[in-house]
């Protein structure tokens, strides 16, 4: 059965993101990470970001890590990443 977001965004032909509180992360090599619909920042070191979603975590490790931009909508950083993990909230 399809959400209701889901029946939105096909009808309306707007991507499911916009439309719904799913996130979005755009990698860019190794160096760029564009991230929307974010929660919030939980942890930020030059090393490590821990990035909040409404169901989820993503975590990013690399080196000179730091963030270019950030809103209440998007966050875009910046460094030398070399690894990610999306790692599910258990409630």
């Amino acid at each position: 059965m399809k959400k209701i977001a889901d029946k939105i965004s096909e009808k309306s032909q707007f991507p499911i993101e916009v439309i719904s509180s799913v996130p979005k992360i755009e990698i860019t090599g190794n160096n760029t990470l564009y991230i929307e619909n974010h929660k919030g920042i939980k942890s930020l070191t030059s090393e490590q970001v821990i990035i909040k979603f409404e169901k989820a975590l993503f975590i990013a490790e690399g080196e000179k890590i730091s963030i270019l931009e950030i809103n209440k909508e998007y966050v875009y950083l910046t460094g030398f990443f070399h690894s990610f993990i999306f790692d599910k909230i258990l409630r």
